[in-house]
Protein backbone atom coordinates (compact mmCIF):
# COMPACT_ATOMS: atom_id res chain seq x y z
CA UNK A 1 0.00 0.00 0.00
CA UNK A 2 1.32 3.45 -0.91
CA UNK A 3 1.05 6.13 1.78
CA UNK A 4 -0.29 9.37 0.34
CA UNK A 5 1.44 12.54 1.53
CA UNK A 6 -0.46 14.66 4.06
CA UNK A 7 -2.46 17.58 2.65
CA UNK A 8 -0.29 20.69 3.10
CA UNK A 9 -1.72 23.55 5.18
CA UNK A 10 -2.11 26.96 3.61
CA UNK A 11 0.48 29.40 4.93
CA UNK A 12 -0.68 32.19 7.18
CA UNK A 13 -0.93 35.65 5.59
CA UNK A 14 2.36 37.50 5.55
CA UNK A 15 2.96 39.71 8.50
CA UNK A 16 0.58 37.72 10.71
CA UNK A 17 0.96 34.83 13.10
CA UNK A 18 -2.78 33.94 12.82
CA UNK A 19 -3.76 30.35 12.04
CA UNK A 20 -4.95 29.62 8.50
CA UNK A 21 -8.69 30.22 7.94
CA UNK A 22 -10.75 27.01 7.77
CA UNK A 23 -13.59 27.17 5.24
CA UNK A 24 -16.10 24.37 4.64
CA UNK A 25 -19.46 22.91 5.72
CA UNK A 26 -20.75 24.94 8.65
CA UNK A 27 -17.73 27.28 8.44
CA UNK A 28 -18.44 30.12 6.00
CA UNK A 29 -15.74 32.70 5.28
CA UNK A 30 -15.25 35.15 8.13
CA UNK A 31 -16.22 38.19 6.05
CA UNK A 32 -19.69 36.71 5.30
CA UNK A 33 -20.58 35.56 8.83
CA UNK A 34 -23.19 37.35 10.99
CA UNK A 35 -21.61 39.62 13.53
CA UNK A 36 -22.52 39.11 17.21
CA UNK A 37 -25.53 41.26 18.19
CA UNK A 38 -26.52 41.98 14.58
CA UNK A 39 -29.82 40.67 13.14
CA UNK A 40 -29.77 38.58 10.00
CA UNK A 41 -32.85 40.50 8.80
CA UNK A 42 -32.33 44.13 9.84
CA UNK A 43 -35.41 45.30 7.88
CA UNK A 44 -37.70 43.02 9.93
CA UNK A 45 -40.85 41.20 8.86
CA UNK A 46 -43.03 43.14 6.38
CA UNK A 47 -46.13 44.71 7.92
CA UNK A 48 -49.16 42.39 7.77
CA UNK A 49 -47.13 39.34 6.69
CA UNK A 50 -48.28 37.36 9.72
CA UNK A 51 -51.95 37.68 8.78
CA UNK A 52 -51.60 36.86 5.09
CA UNK A 53 -53.05 33.55 3.93
CA UNK A 54 -50.40 31.19 2.51
CA UNK A 55 -50.67 30.97 -1.25
CA UNK A 56 -52.16 27.73 -2.50
CA UNK A 57 -50.75 26.83 -5.91
CA UNK A 58 -53.95 24.87 -6.71
CA UNK A 59 -56.32 27.72 -5.85
CA UNK A 60 -57.65 30.17 -8.38
CA UNK A 61 -58.07 33.42 -6.37
CA UNK A 62 -60.81 34.85 -8.59
CA UNK A 63 -62.85 31.63 -8.38
CA UNK A 64 -62.75 31.73 -4.60
CA UNK A 65 -63.69 35.41 -4.53
CA UNK A 66 -66.69 34.73 -6.79
CA UNK A 67 -67.88 31.84 -4.62
CA UNK A 68 -67.43 33.84 -1.42
CA UNK A 69 -69.52 36.67 -2.82
CA UNK A 70 -72.12 34.35 -4.38
CA UNK A 71 -72.87 32.67 -1.05
CA UNK A 72 -72.49 35.72 1.17
CA UNK A 73 -75.68 36.30 3.16
CA UNK A 74 -77.69 39.41 2.34
CA UNK A 75 -80.81 41.01 3.78
CA UNK A 76 -83.55 41.10 1.13
CA UNK A 77 -86.87 42.91 1.40
CA UNK A 78 -89.88 40.87 0.32
CA UNK A 79 -93.61 40.78 1.03
CA UNK A 80 -93.04 39.36 4.51
CA UNK A 81 -90.35 41.85 5.51
CA UNK A 82 -86.60 41.34 5.55
CA UNK A 83 -85.10 37.91 5.22
CA UNK A 84 -81.57 36.60 4.91
CA UNK A 85 -80.44 34.65 1.85
CA UNK A 86 -77.26 34.02 -0.18
CA UNK A 87 -76.51 36.66 -2.81
CA UNK A 88 -76.79 34.11 -5.63
CA UNK A 89 -80.31 33.19 -4.48
CA UNK A 90 -81.27 36.87 -4.51
CA UNK A 91 -79.96 37.17 -8.08
CA UNK A 92 -81.94 34.11 -9.22
CA UNK A 93 -85.06 35.46 -7.55
CA UNK A 94 -84.61 38.80 -9.33
CA UNK A 95 -84.27 37.10 -12.72
CA UNK A 96 -87.38 35.00 -12.00
CA UNK A 97 -89.37 38.12 -11.16
CA UNK A 98 -88.26 39.76 -14.41
CA UNK A 99 -89.25 36.60 -16.31
CA UNK A 100 -92.70 36.64 -14.71
CA UNK A 101 -93.13 40.24 -15.82
CA UNK A 102 -92.54 39.25 -19.44
CA UNK A 103 -88.82 39.85 -19.95
CA UNK A 104 -88.01 37.40 -22.79
CA UNK A 105 -84.28 37.22 -22.07
CA UNK A 106 -84.92 36.33 -18.42
CA UNK A 107 -87.54 33.78 -19.44
CA UNK A 108 -85.16 32.05 -21.84
CA UNK A 109 -82.34 32.12 -19.29
CA UNK A 110 -84.42 30.53 -16.53
CA UNK A 111 -85.92 27.90 -18.83
CA UNK A 112 -82.48 26.86 -20.09
CA UNK A 113 -80.96 26.67 -16.61
CA UNK A 114 -83.96 24.86 -15.11
CA UNK A 115 -83.93 22.30 -17.92
CA UNK A 116 -80.17 21.76 -17.50
CA UNK A 117 -80.46 21.27 -13.72
CA UNK A 118 -83.36 18.84 -14.08
CA UNK A 119 -81.48 16.89 -16.74
CA UNK A 120 -78.39 16.63 -14.54
CA UNK A 121 -80.44 15.45 -11.55
CA UNK A 122 -82.25 12.90 -13.70
CA UNK A 123 -78.96 11.53 -15.07
CA UNK A 124 -77.53 11.20 -11.55
CA UNK A 125 -80.67 9.42 -10.34
CA UNK A 126 -80.60 6.99 -13.27
CA UNK A 127 -76.91 6.27 -12.70
CA UNK A 128 -77.60 5.64 -9.00
CA UNK A 129 -80.43 3.21 -9.75
CA UNK A 130 -78.29 1.37 -12.29
CA UNK A 131 -75.37 1.08 -9.87
CA UNK A 132 -77.58 -0.24 -7.06
CA UNK A 133 -79.25 -2.70 -9.46
CA UNK A 134 -75.82 -4.04 -10.52
CA UNK A 135 -74.79 -4.31 -6.85
CA UNK A 136 -77.99 -6.12 -5.89
CA UNK A 137 -77.70 -8.59 -8.78
CA UNK A 138 -74.02 -9.29 -8.08
CA UNK A 139 -74.54 -10.06 -4.40
CA UNK A 140 -77.66 -12.16 -5.01
CA UNK A 141 -75.61 -14.35 -7.36
CA UNK A 142 -72.63 -14.42 -4.97
CA UNK A 143 -74.71 -15.41 -1.93
CA UNK A 144 -76.49 -18.07 -4.00
CA UNK A 145 -73.10 -19.44 -5.10
CA UNK A 146 -71.88 -19.59 -1.49
CA UNK A 147 -75.03 -21.40 -0.38
CA UNK A 148 -74.77 -24.02 -3.14
CA UNK A 149 -71.10 -24.70 -2.38
CA UNK A 150 -71.50 -24.58 1.37
CA UNK A 151 -68.94 -21.83 1.83
CA UNK A 152 -68.97 -18.61 3.81
CA UNK A 153 -67.49 -15.17 3.28
CA UNK A 154 -67.70 -11.55 4.37
CA UNK A 155 -71.25 -10.28 4.69
CA UNK A 156 -72.25 -7.58 2.18
CA UNK A 157 -73.36 -4.20 3.47
CA UNK A 158 -76.02 -3.39 2.52
CA UNK A 159 -77.54 -6.83 2.04
CA UNK A 160 -79.15 -7.20 -1.41
CA UNK A 161 -82.50 -8.06 0.21
CA UNK A 162 -82.44 -4.67 1.98
CA UNK A 163 -82.20 -2.73 -1.30
CA UNK A 164 -85.63 -1.69 -2.55
CA UNK A 165 -85.75 -0.39 -6.14
CA UNK A 166 -88.83 1.54 -7.26
CA UNK A 167 -88.63 1.66 -11.05
CA UNK A 168 -91.81 3.73 -11.30
CA UNK A 169 -90.37 6.65 -9.34
CA UNK A 170 -86.65 5.94 -9.70
CA UNK A 171 -86.24 5.84 -5.93
CA UNK A 172 -83.79 3.58 -4.10
CA UNK A 173 -84.36 2.69 -0.44
CA UNK A 174 -82.04 0.78 1.84
CA UNK A 175 -83.99 -0.78 4.69
CA UNK A 176 -81.11 -2.43 6.49
CA UNK A 177 -77.66 -1.81 7.99
CA UNK A 178 -74.86 -0.25 5.96
CA UNK A 179 -72.01 -1.61 8.08
CA UNK A 180 -71.21 -3.87 11.04
CA UNK A 181 -71.98 -1.20 13.64
CA UNK A 182 -75.42 -0.60 12.18
CA UNK A 183 -76.07 -4.34 12.07
CA UNK A 184 -75.22 -4.61 15.79
CA UNK A 185 -77.52 -1.67 16.52
CA UNK A 186 -80.42 -3.24 14.59
CA UNK A 187 -79.87 -6.56 16.38
CA UNK A 188 -79.99 -4.75 19.73
CA UNK A 189 -83.25 -3.05 18.76
CA UNK A 190 -84.77 -6.44 17.88
CA UNK A 191 -83.65 -7.90 21.22
CA UNK A 192 -85.05 -4.85 23.05
CA UNK A 193 -88.41 -5.25 21.35
CA UNK A 194 -88.48 -8.93 22.28
CA UNK A 195 -87.58 -8.10 25.88
CA UNK A 196 -90.41 -5.54 26.02
CA UNK A 197 -92.89 -8.11 24.70
CA UNK A 198 -91.78 -10.72 27.25
CA UNK A 199 -91.79 -8.10 30.02
CA UNK A 200 -95.36 -7.03 29.27
CA UNK A 201 -96.49 -10.67 29.35
CA UNK A 202 -94.67 -11.28 32.64
CA UNK A 203 -96.14 -8.14 34.21
CA UNK A 204 -99.63 -9.28 33.18
CA UNK A 205 -98.98 -12.65 34.84
CA UNK A 206 -97.60 -10.91 37.95
CA UNK A 207 -100.88 -9.00 38.33
CA UNK A 208 -102.86 -12.21 38.13
CA UNK A 209 -100.54 -14.07 40.53
CA UNK A 210 -98.86 -11.47 42.77
CA UNK A 211 -97.91 -14.18 45.26
CA UNK A 212 -95.84 -16.10 42.69
CA UNK A 213 -92.17 -15.34 43.41
CA UNK A 214 -90.96 -16.98 40.17
CA UNK A 215 -93.04 -14.59 38.07
CA UNK A 216 -91.94 -11.58 40.13
CA UNK A 217 -88.31 -12.62 39.72
CA UNK A 218 -88.84 -12.97 35.95
CA UNK A 219 -90.28 -9.43 35.80
CA UNK A 220 -87.18 -8.11 37.57
CA UNK A 221 -84.79 -9.93 35.23
CA UNK A 222 -86.58 -8.74 32.10
CA UNK A 223 -86.78 -5.16 33.39
CA UNK A 224 -83.04 -5.12 34.09
CA UNK A 225 -82.28 -6.61 30.65
CA UNK A 226 -84.42 -3.97 28.94
CA UNK A 227 -82.64 -1.16 30.81
CA UNK A 228 -79.20 -2.53 29.88
CA UNK A 229 -80.13 -2.70 26.19
CA UNK A 230 -81.59 0.82 26.23
CA UNK A 231 -78.39 2.15 27.82
CA UNK A 232 -76.28 0.39 25.16
CA UNK A 233 -78.41 1.90 22.38
CA UNK A 234 -78.00 5.50 23.58
CA UNK A 235 -74.39 6.01 22.45
CA UNK A 236 -74.04 3.10 20.07
CA UNK A 237 -71.94 4.12 17.00
CA UNK A 238 -74.33 2.38 14.62
CA UNK A 239 -77.47 4.23 15.67
CA UNK A 240 -77.01 7.55 13.91
CA UNK A 241 -79.17 6.72 10.88
CA UNK A 242 -81.94 5.10 12.96
CA UNK A 243 -82.39 7.65 15.74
Amino acid sequence: MIDLPAKPKLPAPSGSDAAPEEVGYGKPPIHSRFKPGQSGNPSGRPKGAKNKKPKDRFEEPLDQILLDEAYRDMLIQDGNGQRKMPAIQAVVRTVFHKALKGDHRSQRLMLEHTSRVEGRKRALAEAHVEAMMDYKLYWENELDRRQKRGITGPAPYPHPDDIILDFATGDVRIEGPLDKNEEEYVDLVVIKNQAETFLEAAQAQAKEKPECEVIQERVGILSEKKQRIEAALVDHPGGGRFR
